[in-house]
């Protein structure tokens, strides 16, 4: 079965954290916990940096080391999630894969000229 044949299921708004990092394991991607944010619209680290910049809100590793921590163990995994409330994100320096995140319509355009294949 090639990979375009595959079926994956991803996480959507309504999959609870715990369950879109079990997801995220059944891919081989492993996840990690981010910080979310609060009911004022500040990220929960509660840094400076975070508050002067809006976009890096939530979006980013909870502690120092998280890459040394990224795991595909579901039961860690399971325990590190089971509780947390934050945003998930994934570490792809263990996976052999490449993101290209082309935010807006500038972004999106130039990423037309590279003529990419198709991916999921």
């Amino acid at each position: 079965m090639t990979a375009a044949a595959a079926i994956v299921s991803l996480p959507d708004a309504s999959t609870s954290i715990a369950d879109a990092a079990d997801m995220y394991v059944a891919l081989r991607l492993p996840p990690i916990p981010l910080y979310g944010i609060t009911s004022a619209g500040e990220c929960e680290c509660g840094s400076a940096k975070c508050h002067a910049e809006p976009k890096k809100r939530g979006k980013h590793p909870i502690g120092e080391g998280w890459q040394k921590r990224a795991t595909l163990d579901p039961d860690d995994v399971r325990d590190r999630f089971r509780s947390h409330h934050g945003n998930i994100g994934v570490y792809l320096g263990l996976t052999g894969l490449v993101l290209i995140d082309a935010d807006g319509e500038l972004g999106l355009e130039t990423a037309r000229t590279w003529q990419l294949p198709p991916t999921l």
